[in-house]
Protein backbone atom coordinates (compact mmCIF):
# COMPACT_ATOMS: atom_id res chain seq x y z
CA UNK A 1 0.00 0.00 0.00
CA UNK A 2 3.00 2.26 0.50
CA UNK A 3 2.96 3.35 -3.72
CA UNK A 4 -0.56 4.58 -3.13
CA UNK A 5 0.55 6.48 -0.38
CA UNK A 6 2.89 8.01 -2.34
CA UNK A 7 0.65 8.31 -4.77
CA UNK A 8 -2.06 10.69 -3.09
CA UNK A 9 1.04 12.51 -1.14
CA UNK A 10 1.89 13.28 -5.32
CA UNK A 11 -1.84 14.52 -5.88
CA UNK A 12 -2.14 16.61 -2.43
CA UNK A 13 1.42 18.49 -4.10
CA UNK A 14 -0.72 18.91 -7.20
CA UNK A 15 -3.49 20.14 -5.66
CA UNK A 16 -1.94 22.57 -3.58
CA UNK A 17 -0.34 25.01 -6.50
CA UNK A 18 -4.34 25.17 -8.07
CA UNK A 19 -5.87 26.43 -5.08
CA UNK A 20 -2.49 29.10 -5.05
CA UNK A 21 -3.52 30.06 -8.39
CA UNK A 22 -7.21 30.90 -7.53
CA UNK A 23 -5.13 32.79 -4.77
CA UNK A 24 -3.14 34.19 -7.28
CA UNK A 25 -6.21 35.28 -9.96
CA UNK A 26 -7.88 36.71 -6.74
CA UNK A 27 -5.16 38.72 -5.97
CA UNK A 28 -4.12 39.77 -9.08
CA UNK A 29 -7.89 41.07 -10.03
CA UNK A 30 -8.05 43.53 -6.25
CA UNK A 31 -4.49 44.79 -7.95
CA UNK A 32 -5.62 45.44 -10.90
CA UNK A 33 -8.76 47.13 -9.55
CA UNK A 34 -6.95 49.04 -6.62
CA UNK A 35 -4.84 50.66 -10.28
CA UNK A 36 -7.73 51.06 -12.22
CA UNK A 37 -8.80 53.42 -9.37
CA UNK A 38 -5.55 54.78 -8.96
CA UNK A 39 -5.57 55.63 -12.30
CA UNK A 40 -9.24 56.88 -12.51
CA UNK A 41 -8.03 58.98 -9.43
CA UNK A 42 -4.63 60.36 -11.09
CA UNK A 43 -7.00 61.08 -13.84
CA UNK A 44 -9.84 62.82 -11.88
CA UNK A 45 -6.82 64.94 -10.08
CA UNK A 46 -4.89 65.44 -13.60
CA UNK A 47 -8.58 67.45 -14.92
CA UNK A 48 -9.12 68.97 -11.65
CA UNK A 49 -4.98 70.30 -12.37
CA UNK A 50 -6.36 70.74 -15.98
CA UNK A 51 -9.31 73.05 -14.88
CA UNK A 52 -7.18 74.95 -12.14
CA UNK A 53 -4.55 75.68 -14.70
CA UNK A 54 -6.89 76.84 -17.15
CA UNK A 55 -8.57 78.95 -14.74
CA UNK A 56 -5.76 80.54 -13.87
CA UNK A 57 -4.47 81.22 -17.13
CA UNK A 58 -7.67 83.07 -18.00
CA UNK A 59 -7.53 84.93 -14.64
CA UNK A 60 -4.43 86.00 -15.81
CA UNK A 61 -5.20 86.57 -20.04
CA UNK A 62 -8.18 88.76 -18.16
CA UNK A 63 -5.37 90.96 -16.04
CA UNK A 64 -3.18 91.06 -19.14
CA UNK A 65 -6.34 92.58 -20.98
CA UNK A 66 -7.16 94.70 -18.24
CA UNK A 67 -3.31 95.70 -18.03
CA UNK A 68 -3.48 96.27 -21.76
CA UNK A 69 -6.56 98.39 -22.11
CA UNK A 70 -4.93 101.45 -20.89
CA UNK A 71 -2.16 101.44 -23.29
CA UNK A 72 -4.37 100.27 -25.86
CA UNK A 73 -6.70 103.69 -25.31
CA UNK A 74 -3.54 105.90 -25.16
CA UNK A 75 -2.19 104.13 -28.08
CA UNK A 76 -5.83 104.85 -30.26
CA UNK A 77 -5.98 108.06 -28.37
CA UNK A 78 -1.92 108.75 -29.61
CA UNK A 79 -3.11 107.58 -33.09
CA UNK A 80 -6.30 109.98 -33.48
CA UNK A 81 -4.73 112.67 -32.32
CA UNK A 82 -1.55 111.77 -35.18
CA UNK A 83 -3.79 111.29 -37.35
CA UNK A 84 -5.63 114.57 -37.26
CA UNK A 85 -2.03 116.30 -37.67
CA UNK A 86 -0.35 114.39 -40.15
CA UNK A 87 -3.06 112.95 -42.05
CA UNK A 88 -7.37 113.13 -43.09
CA UNK A 89 -8.85 109.80 -44.25
CA UNK A 90 -11.20 110.15 -47.33
CA UNK A 91 -14.13 107.80 -48.38
CA UNK A 92 -11.65 104.90 -49.24
CA UNK A 93 -9.46 104.54 -46.73
CA UNK A 94 -6.58 106.74 -48.32
CA UNK A 95 -4.61 109.34 -46.13
CA UNK A 96 -4.40 112.37 -47.51
CA UNK A 97 -0.96 114.22 -46.17
CA UNK A 98 -1.71 117.51 -43.93
CA UNK A 99 0.96 119.34 -46.16
CA UNK A 100 -0.87 119.13 -49.23
CA UNK A 101 -4.33 119.39 -47.34
CA UNK A 102 -3.39 123.06 -46.32
CA UNK A 103 -1.61 123.66 -49.72
CA UNK A 104 -5.54 123.17 -51.29
CA UNK A 105 -6.94 124.37 -48.57
CA UNK A 106 -4.89 127.55 -49.12
CA UNK A 107 -5.47 127.65 -52.93
CA UNK A 108 -8.83 127.79 -52.24
CA UNK A 109 -9.14 130.55 -49.57
CA UNK A 110 -6.58 132.46 -52.49
CA UNK A 111 -9.31 131.47 -54.85
CA UNK A 112 -12.46 132.81 -52.94
CA UNK A 113 -10.29 135.69 -52.12
CA UNK A 114 -9.45 136.34 -56.08
CA UNK A 115 -13.27 136.07 -57.17
CA UNK A 116 -14.64 138.29 -54.30
CA UNK A 117 -11.75 140.84 -55.26
CA UNK A 118 -12.88 140.40 -59.60
CA UNK A 119 -16.26 141.00 -58.02
CA UNK A 120 -15.45 144.09 -56.18
CA UNK A 121 -13.33 145.75 -58.99
CA UNK A 122 -16.76 144.62 -61.15
CA UNK A 123 -18.54 146.75 -58.90
CA UNK A 124 -16.54 149.24 -58.75
CA UNK A 125 -15.98 149.43 -62.95
CA UNK A 126 -20.04 149.42 -63.34
CA UNK A 127 -19.82 152.15 -60.98
CA UNK A 128 -17.59 154.40 -62.60
CA UNK A 129 -19.03 153.42 -66.05
CA UNK A 130 -22.75 154.67 -64.45
CA UNK A 131 -20.88 157.89 -63.70
CA UNK A 132 -18.91 158.39 -66.86
CA UNK A 133 -22.21 158.16 -68.59
CA UNK A 134 -24.43 160.46 -66.18
CA UNK A 135 -21.70 163.14 -66.36
CA UNK A 136 -21.48 162.45 -70.57
CA UNK A 137 -25.51 163.40 -70.19
CA UNK A 138 -25.11 166.52 -68.64
CA UNK A 139 -22.50 167.58 -70.33
CA UNK A 140 -24.10 167.65 -73.67
CA UNK A 141 -23.32 169.58 -76.23
CA UNK A 142 -26.16 172.05 -76.81
CA UNK A 143 -24.45 173.18 -80.00
CA UNK A 144 -24.00 176.76 -81.27
CA UNK A 145 -26.37 179.44 -80.67
CA UNK A 146 -29.48 179.27 -82.08
CA UNK A 147 -29.72 182.51 -83.99
CA UNK A 148 -31.74 183.48 -87.02
CA UNK A 149 -29.11 185.68 -88.33
CA UNK A 150 -31.02 186.70 -91.72
CA UNK A 151 -34.56 187.74 -90.07
CA UNK A 152 -32.14 189.93 -88.11
CA UNK A 153 -30.32 191.13 -91.18
CA UNK A 154 -33.56 191.73 -92.79
CA UNK A 155 -35.10 193.73 -89.90
CA UNK A 156 -32.20 195.64 -89.48
CA UNK A 157 -31.97 197.19 -93.44
CA UNK A 158 -35.49 197.84 -92.72
CA UNK A 159 -34.82 200.43 -89.09
CA UNK A 160 -32.11 202.19 -91.12
CA UNK A 161 -34.42 202.71 -93.91
CA UNK A 162 -37.13 204.01 -91.83
CA UNK A 163 -34.65 205.62 -89.64
CA UNK A 164 -34.34 204.24 -86.86
CA UNK A 165 -30.75 204.59 -86.22
CA UNK A 166 -30.94 203.82 -82.61
CA UNK A 167 -32.86 200.75 -82.64
CA UNK A 168 -30.88 199.98 -85.67
CA UNK A 169 -27.81 199.84 -83.62
CA UNK A 170 -29.28 198.02 -80.95
CA UNK A 171 -29.97 195.09 -83.13
CA UNK A 172 -26.67 195.32 -84.85
CA UNK A 173 -25.18 195.12 -81.14
CA UNK A 174 -27.39 191.94 -80.95
CA UNK A 175 -26.19 190.43 -84.15
CA UNK A 176 -22.80 190.94 -83.65
CA UNK A 177 -23.03 189.25 -80.23
CA UNK A 178 -24.68 186.09 -81.47
CA UNK A 179 -22.41 186.01 -84.71
CA UNK A 180 -19.05 186.17 -81.78
CA UNK A 181 -20.99 183.51 -79.80
CA UNK A 182 -21.10 181.30 -82.68
CA UNK A 183 -17.48 182.00 -83.68
CA UNK A 184 -16.47 181.08 -80.43
CA UNK A 185 -18.23 177.84 -80.20
CA UNK A 186 -16.32 177.03 -83.51
CA UNK A 187 -12.83 177.82 -82.17
CA UNK A 188 -13.68 176.00 -78.74
CA UNK A 189 -15.03 173.02 -80.65
CA UNK A 190 -11.64 172.85 -83.13
CA UNK A 191 -9.54 173.89 -80.13
CA UNK A 192 -10.62 170.40 -78.16
CA UNK A 193 -10.82 168.15 -81.11
CA UNK A 194 -7.17 169.29 -81.69
CA UNK A 195 -6.30 168.95 -78.11
CA UNK A 196 -7.79 165.87 -77.58
CA UNK A 197 -6.08 164.57 -80.65
CA UNK A 198 -2.84 165.78 -79.77
CA UNK A 199 -3.04 164.90 -76.11
CA UNK A 200 -4.44 161.37 -77.52
CA UNK A 201 -1.77 160.81 -79.72
CA UNK A 202 1.05 161.83 -77.00
CA UNK A 203 -0.10 159.47 -74.42
CA UNK A 204 -0.53 156.48 -77.00
CA UNK A 205 2.72 157.29 -78.35
CA UNK A 206 4.75 157.51 -74.44
CA UNK A 207 2.24 154.21 -73.18
CA UNK A 208 2.89 152.86 -75.99
CA UNK A 209 7.15 153.04 -75.15
CA UNK A 210 5.98 152.49 -71.68
CA UNK A 211 4.15 149.05 -72.47
CA UNK A 212 7.69 147.95 -74.64
CA UNK A 213 9.46 148.69 -71.76
CA UNK A 214 7.71 147.04 -69.05
CA UNK A 215 7.09 143.80 -71.66
CA UNK A 216 10.74 143.58 -72.42
CA UNK A 217 11.37 144.20 -68.26
CA UNK A 218 8.80 140.99 -67.28
CA UNK A 219 9.81 139.08 -70.17
CA UNK A 220 13.73 138.85 -68.96
CA UNK A 221 12.38 138.91 -65.39
CA UNK A 222 10.53 136.20 -65.18
CA UNK A 223 11.01 132.77 -67.49
CA UNK A 224 7.21 131.64 -66.75
CA UNK A 225 6.31 134.91 -69.18
CA UNK A 226 9.57 134.16 -71.55
CA UNK A 227 8.94 131.80 -74.86
CA UNK A 228 12.29 130.97 -75.24
CA UNK A 229 12.61 130.02 -71.37
CA UNK A 230 12.51 126.08 -70.27
CA UNK A 231 9.69 127.56 -67.87
CA UNK A 232 7.53 129.07 -70.17
CA UNK A 233 3.84 128.75 -68.70
CA UNK A 234 1.63 129.35 -71.77
CA UNK A 235 -1.42 129.26 -69.46
CA UNK A 236 0.28 131.97 -67.31
CA UNK A 237 0.71 134.31 -70.51
CA UNK A 238 -3.09 133.57 -71.45
CA UNK A 239 -4.63 134.59 -68.12
CA UNK A 240 -2.22 137.93 -68.58
CA UNK A 241 -3.53 138.41 -71.38
CA UNK A 242 -7.50 138.08 -70.67
CA UNK A 243 -6.64 140.29 -67.27
CA UNK A 244 -5.02 143.11 -69.40
CA UNK A 245 -8.35 143.11 -71.73
CA UNK A 246 -10.31 143.71 -68.79
CA UNK A 247 -8.32 146.32 -67.51
CA UNK A 248 -8.59 148.07 -71.05
CA UNK A 249 -12.12 148.04 -71.26
CA UNK A 250 -11.87 149.62 -68.23
CA UNK A 251 -10.70 152.61 -69.52
CA UNK A 252 -7.23 151.64 -68.23
CA UNK A 253 -4.00 152.90 -70.23
CA UNK A 254 -1.90 149.58 -72.24
CA UNK A 255 1.05 150.00 -69.57
CA UNK A 256 -1.26 150.22 -66.73
CA UNK A 257 -3.33 147.25 -67.82
CA UNK A 258 0.04 144.91 -68.32
CA UNK A 259 1.24 145.75 -64.84
CA UNK A 260 -2.00 144.75 -63.42
CA UNK A 261 -2.44 141.71 -65.28
CA UNK A 262 1.20 141.17 -64.25
CA UNK A 263 0.73 141.55 -60.53
CA UNK A 264 -2.09 139.93 -60.21
CA UNK A 265 -0.81 136.53 -62.08
CA UNK A 266 2.89 136.59 -60.19
CA UNK A 267 1.55 135.01 -56.41
CA UNK A 268 0.25 131.71 -59.10
CA UNK A 269 3.18 131.83 -61.45
CA UNK A 270 6.18 133.36 -59.98
CA UNK A 271 9.23 131.39 -58.39
CA UNK A 272 11.86 133.30 -56.48
CA UNK A 273 14.92 133.22 -58.23
CA UNK A 274 18.26 134.33 -56.77
CA UNK A 275 18.65 138.25 -57.13
CA UNK A 276 20.77 138.90 -60.43
CA UNK A 277 23.62 141.40 -59.64
CA UNK A 278 23.97 144.30 -62.81
CA UNK A 279 27.15 143.48 -64.59
CA UNK A 280 30.08 145.71 -64.05
CA UNK A 281 31.37 148.05 -66.76
CA UNK A 282 33.58 146.23 -69.24
CA UNK A 283 36.16 148.55 -69.58
CA UNK A 284 36.80 149.17 -65.77
CA UNK A 285 36.42 145.41 -65.00
CA UNK A 286 38.91 144.95 -68.25
CA UNK A 287 41.29 147.89 -66.42
CA UNK A 288 41.09 145.68 -63.03
CA UNK A 289 41.84 142.63 -64.23
CA UNK A 290 44.59 143.46 -66.14
CA UNK A 291 46.09 145.35 -62.46
CA UNK A 292 45.56 141.71 -61.06
CA UNK A 293 47.36 140.36 -63.24
CA UNK A 294 50.24 142.86 -63.71
CA UNK A 295 49.92 142.88 -60.02
CA UNK A 296 50.45 138.70 -60.09
CA UNK A 297 53.46 138.99 -62.43
CA UNK A 298 55.15 141.61 -60.13
CA UNK A 299 54.99 139.50 -57.31
CA UNK A 300 56.50 136.75 -59.30
CA UNK A 301 59.36 138.93 -60.94
CA UNK A 302 62.91 139.47 -58.86
CA UNK A 303 63.16 143.00 -57.72
CA UNK A 304 64.87 145.86 -60.01
CA UNK A 305 68.11 146.86 -59.17
CA UNK A 306 66.86 150.61 -59.86
CA UNK A 307 63.28 151.13 -59.35
CA UNK A 308 63.21 153.88 -61.74
CA UNK A 309 62.42 154.25 -65.86
CA UNK A 310 61.27 156.35 -68.32
CA UNK A 311 61.87 160.37 -67.98
CA UNK A 312 59.25 160.56 -65.06
CA UNK A 313 62.23 158.50 -62.84
CA UNK A 314 59.06 157.10 -60.76
CA UNK A 315 59.73 154.74 -58.15
CA UNK A 316 58.03 151.30 -59.15
CA UNK A 317 59.02 149.30 -55.98
CA UNK A 318 56.63 151.12 -53.86
CA UNK A 319 53.55 150.41 -56.60
CA UNK A 320 50.76 148.23 -55.71
CA UNK A 321 49.32 148.10 -58.90
CA UNK A 322 45.83 146.26 -57.03
CA UNK A 323 45.54 149.17 -55.30
CA UNK A 324 45.82 152.36 -57.93
CA UNK A 325 43.23 154.04 -59.03
CA UNK A 326 41.82 154.27 -62.94
CA UNK A 327 43.35 157.84 -62.82
CA UNK A 328 46.86 156.47 -61.31
CA UNK A 329 46.77 153.87 -63.43
CA UNK A 330 45.91 155.61 -66.98
CA UNK A 331 49.02 158.44 -65.84
CA UNK A 332 51.58 155.60 -66.40
CA UNK A 333 53.74 155.32 -69.62
CA UNK A 334 53.25 151.70 -72.20
CA UNK A 335 56.71 150.65 -70.73
CA UNK A 336 56.10 151.52 -67.27
CA UNK A 337 52.48 149.52 -67.54
CA UNK A 338 54.41 146.65 -69.19
CA UNK A 339 57.11 146.78 -66.58
CA UNK A 340 54.37 146.48 -64.20
CA UNK A 341 53.06 143.51 -65.38
CA UNK A 342 56.12 141.74 -65.69
CA UNK A 343 56.27 142.23 -69.27
CA UNK A 344 60.13 143.99 -69.12
CA UNK A 345 62.75 143.01 -66.75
Amino acid sequence: MPPEKEVVEDRGDLLEPIENEDELEDEEVEELDDVEEEEDGDEEDSDVDDKDEDDDEEDSEDDEEEADDPSEEEHEDDEDDSEDDESVADEEGQRIPKSRLDQVIKQREEERERNLWLQEQLEAMIQRQTAVEEKVEEEVDEGPPDYDFDEAEGKYIELILEGEVKDATMLRREINKAREEVYNYQIESVRKNVTSEAVDKTTQSLDEQRFNGLLTSYVEQYDFLNDESDAYNAKAVTMANKLMASYLQEGKRKSEALKLAVDDILPFYNEEKPEVKPKANTATARKKQARKKAAKASQSQPPASKGRTGKTARSLDSIDIAKMSDKDYNSLTARERAKLRGDIV
